[in-house]
């Protein structure tokens, strides 16, 4: 019985522990994602007004 608690116990603190660090992985992707996307929209606006209106990419 303590050894089956020790055991269950180890597998939901290691899962917890991976879903944490895939939700932290996830989060973070998410925040560079919407920090490129501003870029990419700053950059646009910047060669919209710019010299070059045609060049959208």
């Amino acid at each position: 019985m303590n050894a089956f608690f020790h055991d269950s116990l180890y597998t939901f603190v290691n899962t917890w522990f991976a879903d944490l660090t895939s939700f932290h992985l996830i989060s973070m992707l998410f925040s560079q994602l919407r920090l490129f996307k501003v870029i990419i929209n700053a950059g646009l606006q910047t060669m919209n007004v710019g010299h070059h209106p045609c060049l959208v990419w």
